[in-house]
């Protein structure tokens, strides 16, 4: 049977219609980029005018959209405030998923959790401004200052020395503290698998995260004294070993094929 012509023109249009590809604009139509990025579609557009946008931990939330600035990145400025990353890419984005023309600025990965009892402080996370997580976004024409990755924590304070006893006068020593953990990596950008591809940004000032302090050690007890002589104090315990400070002071990736092109690393 055969279709009439009507019906294959409506069906034609209907598809068009559904393909069709918007551009969202910031802040004329919606308040922030979060709003935007939740309502658009995969082939739309973010556009941003210029000023500076306080917002931090954005995401893509899979599509493969663009999202870039009216102006360029001198006039148009993410901050963070050293509240989370600007970005996180961990939905497998494709090269179709594209970052442009942005300053990104104060972002923080976050700290390792401190050491609790005999545990070791945690490491740092990895990727001041962006995390890229098996994952290809493309970021042109970016900015990057300011950023850091995630600080090791601090180790936990050894246990303190049992003072001396009747039965052994002498006190005992305090334990070691415990170690601190690594500095988080990549203190602008972070990849791991996938293949990001960067080009035109300028890196400046950012920096890998720092290592975290040992735990101090446990304090001595106290001899017991019994007359006419009296026990010894027990020695303090040594301090735990602080961990290195990360490496990437710009850009750390691992096990990822990331494609870097005409970018300048400044005081990293």
């Amino acid at each position: 049977m055969s279709v009439p012509r009507a019906c294959i023109l409506s069906l034609v249009l209907g598809a068009g219609v559904a393909s069709a590809q918007v551009t969202l604009d910031v802040p004329a139509t919606y308040p922030t980029i979060a709003d935007a990025l939740v309502v658009a579609a995969p082939g739309d557009t973010v556009l941003v005018a210029p000023g500076t946008y306080f917002e931090s931990d954005l995401t893509f939330g899979g599509k493969d959209l663009t999202l870039k600035s009216a102006a360029g990145p001198e006039v148009t400025i993410l901050d963070a405030q050293t509240n989370g990353r600007l970005f996180v890419f961990d939905n497998f984005e494709t090269a179709a998923a594209v970052l442009e023309g942005f300053t990104l600025q104060n972002g923080r990965a976050p700290v390792g959790a401190p050491g609790i009892g005999s545990g070791s402080g945690a490491d740092g996370e990895h990727g001041g401004a962006i995390l890229v997580d098996t994952a290809s976004p493309q970021v042109v024409d970016c900015i990057f200052r300011w950023n850091v990755a995630g600080a090791g924590g601090a180790g936990a304070k050894g246990q303190d020395g049992e003072d001396g006893k009747f039965s052994q006068a002498d006190a005992w020593d305090g334990e070691p503290g415990t170690p601190g953990g690594n500095g988080g990596l990549g203190g602008a950008i972070y990849a791991f698998a996938g293949s990001p591809h960067i080009d035109g940004c300028v890196f400046l000032s950012n920096s890998a995260g720092r290592g975290g302090a040992g735990g101090p050690g446990g304090a001595g007890g106290e001899g017991y004294e019994i007359w006419p002589s009296s026990g010894d104090g027990g020695d303090g315990g040594p301090g735990g070993l602080g961990r290195m400070g990360g490496d990437g002071g710009a850009i750390a990736t691992d096990d990822c094929a990331a494609w870097i092109r005409s970018c300048l690393f400044l005081d990293n």
